[in-house]
């Protein structure tokens, strides 16, 4: 058995299904696929390759190995492009919403028996978020704060085609279990990093012209509720947040507290961010099912928490500029909503 999976040399084979190819696996060397398992210590990694396990196993007949796919192929050169080492094996796979041109691998360079988690992607949109990546991993780790990241250890960013190689999430890593809505006190020393700015100057930031797009279309009573409120606002609270602080990207290691996926990573963002974007994440579901229920709960709780609506409201706008949906579910009940 143990024959028949080893991988010749430049042999590079994969899983398709539904017409889409979704995993792949690729070799330069005779590496065998019991390798697999020192790939698969990541949590959330592990996750997504059963998710899409499950899939195939749900889809009898629709897969079976093809040669690895030009994405896949991609990777492979962009990675040996910006390392000193050649890539000697890689697990890989990519989503189906292809829109978003996205891979996301486990690899081998060299000799090595430390894999790296490396993820890819194409155009613009990509590289703006590599890049807010990039900038976070260049900080976090300086010591500032009660809680680390992986380690960046190589990049390279362009409109055309961009990837980020960092250190792989230690084998001990496991996702947090939240027991209340309150955001990790390592976090909020995030928020500590305050600047006060007038309303022509958020105007002016990145995101704020991404969050018109959207909610224009998507939640435009909350739109014509957020452009009345700065109206009324002589100057917002803008601090450093994480901007996607859910508890999946929020691990507890040997080390401490781990928070990995700074995509969405800023210096001024509006102060609640990240509490209002936990809190979103955590109550997702009942978000989904429930909006005008959730956006009465979200009222409640800020009051409890003895936060400014305003300050909600600009979360609210940061949060939809990512297109983060829960954010978008609640607009239009937060402002409708009288509790």
């Amino acid at each position: 058995m143990e024959e028949n999976l080893t991988l010749k040399r430049q042999i590079s084979t994969g899983i398709i299904l539904r017409n889409k190819p979704v995993l792949a696996f690729y070799s330069s060397r005779n590496r065998t696929l019991q390798n697999l398992p020192q790939l698969l210590r990541s949590n959330t990694w592990r996750r997504s390759l059963i998710k899409t396990l499950a899939q195939i196993l749900s889809t009898t007949g629709l897969y079976k190995l093809l040669p690895l796919s030009s994405n896949g192929t991609k990777l492979i050169d962009c990675l040996n492009s910006v390392s000193n080492t050649p890539v000697s094996s890689c697990l890989m796979t990519w989503q189906g919403d292809t829109q978003r041109k996205r891979i996301y691998g486990y690899a081998y360079l060299g000799d090595s028996d430390k894999p790296v988690f490396v993820k890819y992607g194409e155009g613009e949109a990509n590289a703006n978020l590599f890049q807010n990546e990039t900038d976070a991993l260049k900080v976090i780790n300086d010591g500032k704060y009660q809680f680390s990241t992986t380690h960046l250890i190589t990049s390279k960013i362009s409109k055309e085609e961009s990837i980020l190689v960092s250190e792989c999430l230690p084998h001990t890593a496991k996702n947090i279990q939240p027991s209340t809505f309150q955001l990790p006190p390592e976090l909020l020393a995030l928020s500590t990093n305050k600047r006060e700015i007038t309303p022509s100057e958020l105007s002016r930031q990145k995101w704020w012209s991404e969050y018109e797009k959207i909610a224009r279309k998507a939640a435009p009573e909350f739109y014509k509720k957020t452009a009345s409120t700065l109206k009324l606002t002589s100057s917002i609270t803008t601090t450093t947040c994480h901007g996607d602080a859910g508890s999946e990207n929020i691990f507890s290691a040997d080390s401490g507290l781990l928070v990995i996926d700074w995509e969405r990573y800023s210096s001024t963002a509006p102060l609640l961010t990240d509490p209002v974007g936990y809190w979103l994440g955590i109550n997702h579901t009942l978000i989904a099912n429930s909006p005008a229920i959730e956006a009465s709960r979200i009222k409640q709780w800020a009051n409890l928490k003895k936060y400014k609506t305003s300050d909600i409201i600009f979360a609210l706008s940061y949060l939809i500029s990512c297109n983060f949906r829960p954010a978008i579910q609640i607009a239009e009940k937060f402002v409708k909503n009288k509790a």
